[in-house]
């Protein structure tokens, strides 16, 4: 009695049909035929959780110095002898020179490692000063935190590292390296954070909080407490003698279950665009008319102009229009362009040293000068000539360098501004959609944050949902099973009541973002665009999903076709755009079904068992035919599981059967 299985690839239709000879004793494995479920029909998705394969940042090795260290530290801290002491010290000194080295490195390479590896304060407050003059420094502070997006003159444009992160504490600056929600935070004044540093590189911890080690005693640097011993969170006077560290102050927690209170009070106001208001995250940053100044600048060794006043009117009134379009009219741009600013220094000292800094301030010193003071506009960029720089802007916060007369590349630099990371892709690397793989900085050709900003593209509705300008009552987050109807999400103006993007749980860190656009439409063929929201391997923006992966097209022909279909075989999701919805403008019906998988064993006996595999609590009807003409009722199945199993008794009277189950 032979048996065959069905395996349904990443980004595959699951959907085959293979025929039960009952009398001839051939058993086989039938996969479900779709039944399309009608709108409203619901019954719970599966238990979500489970991530998609993906290739993880690896590791960085880690430096036997550290174990050697920490071996050493033991023994030191065990000898009692003054004179064995002086002997381990001198080792000692050896040894953490080297372990400085290697925890440089590791910094860069893995933030996260580096901060684990940092030697407990309760051990280092026992070492020498020798000792403890090559440790990593402790930084604890609310400081000036700075994301810059780059896009380079090299070559290759995208060779080079595309964000740069830094903290300014006092007159330091640290090249800041981060990881986890960190990743996607942007541009702050007062950002809460802690970390250990060597030299200028500094691993900032994701989290803004620190339990203080059993023991530790207090860092004289630290200003006194100024909680007067009450609990941030509840307001109340705390006994409890937990105490945390957070940005560079001493707060004295009431119960334990307000250190991630208190956290998650502290991370609210970080991950929030712009300046928060108090505790509250707002949308004033991306919301309203904005002024704009633009600073012409020349070098005294340099003196034609990188723009006309007219072309630098005329490219921001190209972005102003970008902008009232993609907000959906929820901001706007207006200009004011100096004449020509000489900036104090030549060109080639500002392209040696890569001042990009001493650039843009130069630039703002000589607006005030001629009377324009950036203070006054929401907005600056300073346009320039200078072959060792590239376009860059603040992320989340005033400031662009500008080097092109591009409208695109402008409303790609404003799109930082606004708080817009890069547009990416997920590129797999065995053939699937969602496989095993990697991001693709600015691989999202569809978008002006990606690579589709000579066009430019319309951001995507992830980012515009970011900014607030896609509000949450025109997406509909899908929990069941039905047929959903999206308008484009590139329409000049929203309706009340209609949907204009769809939201889809993946996993803990993720969505799907499913949306289409009129543009792509027409060019293409009725389609959808499929993103991931951004998560871990991201580097903080979207991730554009290739419905046809490994095709001539590239991702030019990343969308999904009217009629195809895209399936997670991790959740059971299908996703097929099923018809036009004939409205004006044009809007897309789409089917969110989560597929049983059918399978049909022949007994000895002449009936048949078949196992439905699909999601744990739900009904299933499963039917037979002979003919793919007239359907019978086997029976239906529930299960607490993910598989429940029901018997065809009839089957032996037939000379072949096919098999369907559907959700009740």
């Amino acid at each position: 009695m032979a048996s065959s299985g069905v395996h349904a690839r990443s980004g595959a239709d699951p959907s085959t049909r293979v025929a039960l000879r009952a009398r001839e004793r051939r058993g086989t494995v039938a996969a479900p035929t779709l039944t399309p479920l009608t709108h409203g029909h619901k019954h719970t998705r599966p238990t979500q959780g489970r991530s998609t394969r993906a290739t993880e940042m690896p590791t960085p090795a880690q430096s036997p110095i550290f174990n050697e260290f920490a071996q050493w530290t033991e023994e030191y801290l065990s000898e009692a002898d003054g004179v064995a002491r002086q002997a381990l010290e001198a080792r000692g000194e050896g040894l953490a020179k080297e372990r400085r080295q290697a925890l440089a490195e590791l910094i860069e390479a893995g933030p996260e490692q580096a901060i684990a590896l940092a030697v407990p304060l309760t051990v280092r407050q026992q070492l020498p000063a020798s000792i403890v003059g090559q440790l990593e420094e402790r930084v604890s502070v609310r400081a000036k935190y700075e994301v810059i997006a780059v896009f380079g003159n090299s070559p290759d444009l995208r060779s080079a590292p595309t964000i740069k992160r830094r903290v300014t504490v006092n007159d330091r600056i640290y090249r800041a390296s981060v990881y986890g929600r960190r990743l996607q935070q942007t541009t702050q004044d007062a950002m809460p954070l802690y970390g250990v540093a060597v030299g200028d590189v500094l691993a900032v911890h994701e989290g803004p909080v620190r339990v203080l080690e059993p023991g530790e005693s207090k860092d004289p640097s630290m200003p006194a407490d100024g909680s007067g011993r009450f609990c941030p969170v509840s307001r109340q006077a705390s006994a409890s003698g937990v105490r945390v560290e957070a940005g560079g102050e001493i707060f004295h927690i009431c119960k334990t279950g307000h250190v991630a209170a208190f956290g998650q009070m502290l991370e609210q106001q970080a991950d929030t665009i712009g300046q928060a208001v108090g505790s509250v995250a707002s949308f004033a940053w991306t919301l309203g008319p904005k002024t704009v100044l633009i600073m012409r600048v020349n070098f005294p060794d340099a003196p034609s102009a990188s723009i006309s006043e007219a072309d630098a009117y005329d490219l921001m009134r190209t972005a102003n229009n970008f902008f009232v379009e993609n907000s959906f009219g929820a901001t706007s741009l207006s200009a004011m362009v100096t004449p020509l600013l000489t900036l104090p220094y030549p060109a080639a000292w500002y392209g040696a040293d890569g001042a990009d800094t001493a650039l843009l301030v130069d630039a703002r010193r000589a607006a005030v000068a001629a009377g324009y003071d950036p203070d006054g506009y929401d907005l600056d960029c300073v346009h320039f000539r200078l072959n060792q720089m590239g376009n860059q802007a603040y992320v989340g916060a005033k400031g662009i360098w500008l080097q092109t007369a591009v409208p695109g590349l402008f409303c790609h630099e404003l799109g930082h501004n606004f708080g817009l990371w890069h547009a990416n892709a997920w590129v797999t690397s065995d053939g699937t959609v969602i496989g095993s793989g990697h991001n693709q900085e600015y691989g999202n050709v569809f978008d002006a944050m990606g690579s589709g900003e000579m066009t430019p593209h319309p951001f995507n509705a992830c980012h515009k949902n970011r900014l607030g300008w896609l509000p949450e009552t025109s997406v509909q987050s899908v929990t069941s099973d039905g047929v959903y109807r999206v308008f484009p999400c590139d329409s000049p103006m929203l309706s009340d009541g209609l949907t204009y993007a769809l939201k889809i749980r993946m996993d803990s860190q993720r969505d799907y973002w499913i949306e289409t656009r009129r543009l792509l439409n027409t060019q293409l063929g009725p389609n959808l665009l499929i993103h991931w929201s951004p998560w871990g391997l991201s580097h903080g923006g979207s991730q554009l999903l290739d419905m046809t992966p490994n095709s001539a097209g590239g991702r030019y022909d990343a969308p999904l076709a009217l009629g195809k279909s895209f399936y997670d075989p991790n959740l059971g999701l299908k996703i097929t755009p099923l018809r036009l919805g004939g409205t004006s403008p044009e809007s897309i019906d789409i089917l969110v079904t989560h597929p049983p998988r059918v399978s049909a064993r022949l007994e000895t006996n002449g009936q048949v068992k078949i196992t439905v595999a699909g999601v744990a609590g739900v009904s299933y009807l499963v039917e037979a035919t002979s003919d793919f003409v007239t359907w019978e009722t086997v029976g239906a199945v529930t299960s607490m599981t993910e598989t429940s199993q029901i018997t065809d008794t009839d089957a032996s009277q037939h000379e072949s059967r096919f098999y369907r189950a559907m959700a009740k």
